[in-house]
């Protein structure tokens, strides 16, 4: 499944990028890449959902409101309800950490004067998806390379389709390549160009190695000094 992650992601990718380069005023395109965009997310999640679960798959812990279920006191048990609950929860909070995040980066960009989309590029990757990452160290530590894999790919995936498609709807003229916004776009190439030399083997072959991850904190490194170089250039003019 690793293998269709980044082909999905690649797919939703492209669809992305190439909407930008229509001219800002058309809405409608936009409109219907962002339909696609979540039809694409729908259909990835219900492959992962009919997909047979592994069989070395371990059974997860108990849930953190499972009090809540008299029936399910002294048992591991998954109920819908105590589970929508604790997502529910769970995504309030993110909401809730999301706006108080971009907020606080506004105030430090005009701070420092800063453009706030520079700095975010810098600080939103490392605020958000670091700490993520760290689920992945720990089951690569517990020797679940698989399960730490399919949490990179499946953030990569939501975080193309998702986030993308609320900017396609709700900003649509801003979803275009422009003297403003290049530097933007140009991180998002980067990051499918890192995709594909890191897992276009893997696709091929079904096997990737330790070292092609490794690849990645080259291609972030050339995203810095992009950035540092528009810097530079906002500095000149």
């Amino acid at each position: 499944m690793i293998a269709h992650d980044v082909k999905v992601f690649g797919l939703i990718y492209v669809v992305a990028i190439a909407v930008a380069f229509l001219p800002a005023n058309l809405a409608a395109p936009r409109w219907l890449a962002a339909v696609v965009l979540v039809g694409l997310y729908i259909r990835y999640v219900a492959a992962h959902l009919g997909a047979e679960a592994s069989g070395s798959a371990e059974l997860p812990g108990p849930l953190r409101f499972r009090r809540l279920d008299p029936g399910s006191a002294g048992q591991l048990v998954l109920r819908a309800g105590i589970v929508s609950f604790e997502v529910a929860i769970a995504l309030a909070a993110i909401i809730a950490g999301a706006v108080v995040f971009v907020s606080q980066v506004e105030v430090i960009a005009h701070a420092i004067g800063l453009d706030e989309m520079l700095l975010s590029l810098v600080v939103a990757p490392i605020a958000t998806e670091l700490p993520e990452k760290l689920n992945s160290v720990i089951w690569i530590g517990r020797g679940k390379d698989t399960l730490a894999l399919g949490n990179i790919t499946g953030a990569m995936v939501f975080q193309a389709a998702i986030p993308t498609s609320i900017a396609l709807l709700f900003a649509s003229s801003q979803w275009s390549i422009e003297s403003g916004s290049w530097v933007a776009f140009a991180s998002a190439v980067v990051a499918i160009a890192s995709t594909a030399v890191i897992f276009g083997p893997m696709v091929r072959t079904g096997r990737l190695h330790g070292r092609g991850l490794l690849v990645g904190g080259a291609f972030y490194l050339a995203q810095l000094i992009l950035i540092v170089a528009s810097l530079g250039d906002l500095v000149a003019a």
